[in-house]
């Protein structure tokens, strides 16, 4: 609950008072940077910084958009696109 109330009230969950002050086994939430992307995980039993949230679920959207970006499809058949590159899971789930 520290966390949260620091962060309402500074904008910084370790500031005024470290929650590692309350719970000796707390770490204190550091700041997301994309290169660890490390994140605050909560549970009942602990409260610790871990890495790449849902790494493999985030890995098929990276994919598809990737993909998506690199994709060059255009629709001739289907109207009100005005000839805009079509996604191609569109394609092939409506085509």
């Amino acid at each position: 609950m520290t966390l949260w109330t620091n962060f309402a009230k500074t904008g910084n969950p370790n500031t005024p008072a470290s929650a590692a002050n309350f719970m000796p086994s707390q770490e204190d939430w550091s700041q997301f940077d994309i290169d660890s992307q490390q994140y605050m995980y909560m549970s009942n039993q602990e409260f610790s910084m871990r890495s790449h949230f849902l790494a493999r679920r985030m890995a098929l959207w990276y994919q598809l958009v990737s993909y998506r970006r690199r994709s060059s499809y255009v629709c001739d058949q289907c109207t009100g696109n005005q000839g805009l590159p079509v996604p191609p899971l569109y394609s092939v789930l409506f085509g």
